[in-house]
């Protein structure tokens, strides 16, 4: 697997899945159905794309997590044996020295091997916070694109007066759909934003316990 596609194939794939679209295309006006004097149906102006719902689910937390734990394997099996030892050793750091002689003598594992373990999924969380950022800015993007859609309804309602009251409906329906986009948006960025900042923040602190419990 490249650098390239380890840092976001998986991702990448989530980030499509989330934020997948069905692109209506331009469709000429049908005759007869309420098109105005320039031909063009009000209805079509400014029409949002169907867009499957935005969520940050248990399922992809949990996937998300099984694709980091997976960059750093030898990380991963340290505090794997770690937690099995908590039963026999109530000292944490009786448990992080065992865990290390354990791979030490099955494995051949290093604490250096270990660190790098730990160091190789702090930049896949790293890698996934970009790749999520640069979804997050494509989808703001077409949604600020799509709000276009309210100037050209402006436009129309000083050319067609007798349609002004349903074009001014429709724009504040447009606007409405916009506000509520965003909002999804937010929150699966802050939803995401916090899944990765709690993952970060227990890699960190076990790898600082490694380094105090395990001399060098």
């Amino acid at each position: 697997m490249s650098d390239e596609s380890g840092k976001k194939g998986f991702f990448a794939r989530i980030n499509e899945a989330l934020y997948e679209t069905v692109d209506n295309g331009e469709q000429d006006a049908a005759p007869g159905k309420g098109a105005g004097r320039v031909g063009v149906p009000a209805s079509d102006v400014g029409a949002p794309a169907e867009e499957k719902p935005i969520e940050i689910t248990a399922d992809l937390a949990t996937r998300v997590r099984a694709d980091i734990e997976g960059r750093g394997r030898t990380f991963a099996q340290f505090l794997a044996l770690a937690a099995s030892f908590a039963e026999i050793i109530p000292e944490e750091s009786g448990r992080y020295r065992a865990a290390m002689k354990a791979l030490e003598k099955t494995g051949s594992v290093t604490r250096d091997q270990v660190l790098q373990a730990s160091r190789e999924q702090l930049l896949a969380l790293q890698s996934q916070r970009e790749v999520f950022a640069e979804t997050v800015g494509r989808k703001r993007e077409a949604l600020n694109k799509s709000g276009g859609g309210a100037e050209a309804i402006r436009a129309q309602i000083a050319e067609l007066q007798q349609t002004i009251s349903r074009l001014q409906e429709q724009e504040q329906s447009l606007i409405k759909d916009n506000a509520a986009a965003e909002g999804k948006i937010k929150a699966a960025e802050e939803r995401f934003t916090a899944l990765l900042s709690s993952m970060e923040k227990e890699i960190v602190g076990a790898q600082q316990k490694i380094e105090k419990y395990i001399g060098g």
